[in-house]
């Protein structure tokens, strides 16, 4: 009994170990896309927004009210996030262990707690989901104006 207790005990502090390890590993690959990001040339907003958003068609203030939470979530400026920026390459995780089920707690919280608030209330489980599919920003930011448009009531009204 003693054996099987000491057996758990070493166990348990080995998964501790790892979960430990693959936090610190976690942070540091979130470190590392800060340090791309802040590499990037800041821009005025103005020239930002012409040069790189102007020609989408997506609405100005849309744009940086999105884009402002995603870079206080990823602590650099918003004009260094770029519209062909993807989830999975620019702003994905560098040398992460496999093992993780969520390792990046950065935009896991932009997803699950700015999206909502950028979207309001009436957007439903279904509208957050095919945003959560996003692949870019430009992505992001054109599923986030659609389901704001099916809010709009019709003008003429």
């Amino acid at each position: 009994m003693k054996i099987v207790a000491i057996a758990f005990g070493v166990l348990l502090l080995v998964g501790l170990l790892v979960v430990l390890l693959a936090q610190q590993r976690d942070r540091r690959a979130m470190d590392e896309r800060r340090s791309r990001l802040l590499a990037r040339p800041g821009h005025d907003i103005e020239t930002w927004f012409r040069r790189h958003y102007g020609s989408l068609g997506i609405d100005r203030q849309l744009v940086i009210e999105a884009l402002s939470k995603l870079a206080a979530t990823l602590k650099c400026d918003m004009t260094q996030i770029l519209p062909s920026d993807s989830f999975d390459d620019e702003l994905g995780l560098k040398d992460i262990w496999p093992i993780q089920i969520d390792p990046d707690d950065e935009l896991t919280y932009f997803t699950e707690v700015e999206l909502g608030d950028l979207l309001g209330q009436s957007a439903s489980p279904e509208d957050l989901l095919s945003i959560k599919k996003s692949n870019t920003i430009e992505e992001l930011l054109r599923r986030i104006d659609a389901v704001r448009r099916a809010e709009l009531p019709p003008t003429g009204s």
